[in-house]
């Protein structure tokens, strides 16, 4: 009932930004928990497709509402809400180097649904503090694989979210995974996704780690520029050069 009420709001209710914002964030987190926690669910596509469209459609019409819709990363640190953020930075990126609203939207389906693999991964596997070991490292990286697998079941689902789950852990020197691509090899979408996922990587708190300032994080992509696209990463550094 919630989420219909969510739904019905970003088709009826307020057109005030901080209203909209709101409802897009907390609709997205009860759509990506229920999709993340039950490995029986469906990927409920239909519904991911129509909330990618409205935030497309929000970012598109000014890109500095990325700022605001990612600011829940300081609060909340739970695997959907890093597939919501890395859908909206992913979606930042490609709306500031010029890509259209179906290219964005694609992304912003992509970027959800990135790691519904990993609810095939064992949970002392995902949530175990510190270091993984060689063993449990191993099977942590098939969730790759599995989030590409479940979205081609999927007979709507765009290629480039089918991409973007298999490219967003390549990276471009060939030492990523599961296929360690390099260079060409990496679509612009698992490009757009990896530098999305590292940033948010760095700045979400977790258990074992402190969260990086937005900051040092882009100084740390920097100095590791060797895995990922220096143009999209300036541009990536561009956008969010003034986020606090």
């Amino acid at each position: 009932l919630y989420q219909e009420y969510l739904a019905k709001n970003l088709r009826t209710g307020s057109k005030q930004n901080a209203a909209k914002i709101r409802v897009l964030q907390e609709h997205a987190k009860i759509l990506l928990k229920e999709i993340l926690d039950d490995p029986l669910s469906s990927l409920k596509f239909n519904t991911v497709e129509s909330l990618a469209g409205d935030l497309a459609a929000e970012i598109l019409q000014n890109e500095r509402i990325v700022h605001h819709l990612i600011a829940v990363r300081r609060h909340d640190f739970y695997s959907y809400v890093h597939s919501f953020n890395t859908a909206v930075l992913a979606a930042g990126l490609a709306a500031h180097i010029g890509l259209d609203r179906d290219a964005v939207h694609r992304i912003l389906i992509g970027m959800m649904l990135h790691d519904v693999g990993k609810r095939t991964i064992p949970p002392y596997v995902l949530h175990k503090l510190g270091n993984l070991t060689d063993t449990k490292y191993t099977l942590y990286k098939q969730h790759v694989v599995a989030s590409s697998t479940l979205l081609e079941q999927e007979k709507e689902m765009p290629k480039e979210a089918i991409t973007i789950a298999l490219q967003h852990h390549e990276r471009l020197n060939g030492k990523g995974y599961p296929y360690k691509l390099s260079g060409a090899a990496i679509s612009i979408h698992g490009r757009i996704a990896a530098i999305a996922d590292a940033f948010d990587a760095l700045t979400t708190p977790r258990p074992h780690k402190y969260p990086l300032s937005p900051f040092y994080a882009l100084q740390l992509l920097a100095r590791e520029a060797v895995y990922y696209d220096k143009d999209l990463l300036a541009s990536f550094i561009k956008m969010l050069g003034d986020v606090e």
